[in-house]
Order: C-alpha cells, then sequence, then structure tokens
C-alpha cells in the first residue's frame, strides 16, 4: 500500500522470520564484518533485524536474506538494544534484489 499510515510509513511492515547476514564497514578498520542475524519484519524499502552485536547508525551496510534469496543495500537508521539483542533498522533507498 502506497499510502502514508498514520505512524508515517509508506509501507506495510510484514512480519518475518528468516536468516540474515549483514555486511558493514567494521569501525576499527580492517574491511568489513559479518553480523549474523534474524528478520524481525521486512518493507518493500527496509528492514529489521535481530543481531548479537550493534551497528553504528549511519552506517552503509549490504544486507542478505538467506532463506529469500534477496540482497539490499543500504543505511542503518538505527540500532536499539532489546534484552540482550539490538534490533537494527535498515533502509533501502532501492527493494531488496534477487542474488545469485
Amino acid at each position: 500500500m502506497n499510502v502514508l499510515l498514520h505512524n508515517k510509513r509508506f509501507y506495510d511492515r510484514l512480519p518475518l522470520t528468516c536468516r540474515m547476514l549483514i555486511f558493514a564497514e567494521d569501525p576499527q578498520g580492517g574491511g568489513k564484518r559479518c553480523v549474523p542475524g534474524r528478520c524481525i519484519n521486512i518493507t518493500r524499502s527496509g528492514v529489521m533485524v535481530e543481531t548479537s552485536d550493534p551497528l553504528l547508525v549511519e552506517s552503509k551496510v549490504q544486507v542478505h536474506a538467506l532463506d529469500l534469496g534477496l540482497t539490499g543495500v543500504g543505511s542503518v537508521r538505527h540500532c536499539t538494544l532489546r534484552g540482550s539483542k539490538f534490533r537494527i533498522g535498515v533502509h533501502f533507498p532501492n527493494p531488496m534484489f534477487r542474488s545469485l
């Protein structure tokens, strides 16, 4: 649905559980690091992933939804501690695409 919702989201969140990998620049240098996680929900323009490790807000990331064969490139909008895990919101300027 492309109508602006009362919670200021353009697209409805779809609950989804699947394995994900997030590739992000290592804040201590040394290239990229891989952070495994679990998808909480997904939209056309973003994803919420639960991980054991935090990521820096505004980090550029590549996200792979392993069980779906989808990849997206975006940026971290927020990283919130919830219990012993982190909830990471990633915004995609372009929709995810099929990965090989």
